[in-house]
């Protein structure tokens, strides 16, 4: 029997949930986190109602082959740790069953920890420059929101205790690490400019003056440093 295109794309993918609905703490600002893995990109009309069924739209999907899921587990991937830790598969065609859940538990451990940082500096750098020269506070914001966010995401997988939520990274970091109370307590008004920037909510009330973002400038910095203490720790023993 020769299976046409449709066909073997429908059997050679696997779909995964994520995320608050994974994990059961979603709430009315939460996305709907769900990976698409094929042997490529497209998805076509067929499979495309088919996931509908599921209750899952085109807009919630991150698709990758398995190519780029194989690299990605070369180095430990954050986003592979993050379906280790909380994801659940929703759909997997009949030959690829197994594949993934195969190539997470496998999983070794994230070696991009350094570069990460520097990126993450670089971010910091970038958006303290556009605040002292009149660039948009908003975005800015929004950009420090999500350094800090991603910088408690790899402080958490550094320390061995993967968290990935919207708050819980803070959270954690913050008991870890001793920070100022109220780093956790302020980052909740930090964040909603990162749900602003992503359509989630249509206004932030009440708005931070930009001498509070400079002062999250130098709050980002104080855990940055701290953050890079831990990499320092951490690579010595996984050799990244």
């Amino acid at each position: 029997m020769q299976l046409d295109q449709r066909t073997v794309k429908r059997e050679t993918s696997s779909v995964w949930l994520y995320g608050s609905a994974a994990r059961g703490d979603s709430d009315e600002l939460s996305d709907l986190d769900v990976l698409a893995v094929g042997a490529d990109r497209e998805i076509d009309e067929e499979f495309r109602a088919h996931l509908h069924n599921f209750g899952i739209g085109q807009s919630a999907l991150s698709r990758y082959t398995w190519a780029e899921i194989e690299g990605m587990s070369g180095y430990g991937s954050l986003f592979l740790q993050h379906l280790k830790s909380e994801g659940r598969p929703i759909v997997e065609g009949q030959h690829v069953r197994g594949r993934l859940n195969n190539i997470l538990r496998k999983l070794g451990p994230y070696t991009r920890a350094r570069q990460d940082l520097r990126a993450f500096r670089m971010g910091l750098m970038e958006a303290k420059q556009s605040l002292l020269t009149g660039g948009s506070l908003p975005f800015e914001l929004s950009v420090l929101a999500t350094i800090v966010r991603h910088s408690c995401i790899l402080g958490c997988c550094v320390m061995g205790e993967p968290r990935f939520g919207r708050t819980e990274p803070v959270r954690v970091v913050a008991d870890q690490w001793h920070l100022p109370p109220e780093v956790p307590r302020d980052y909740q008004q930090l964040y909603r400019y990162r749900l602003l920037a992503d359509n989630r909510i249509s206004q932030v009330i009440p708005e931070l003056t930009d001498k509070e973002a400079i002062e999250w400038c130098r709050r980002v910095d104080g855990l940055l440093r701290r953050l890079e203490v831990e990499v320092e720790r951490y690579c010595s023993e996984v050799s990244c």
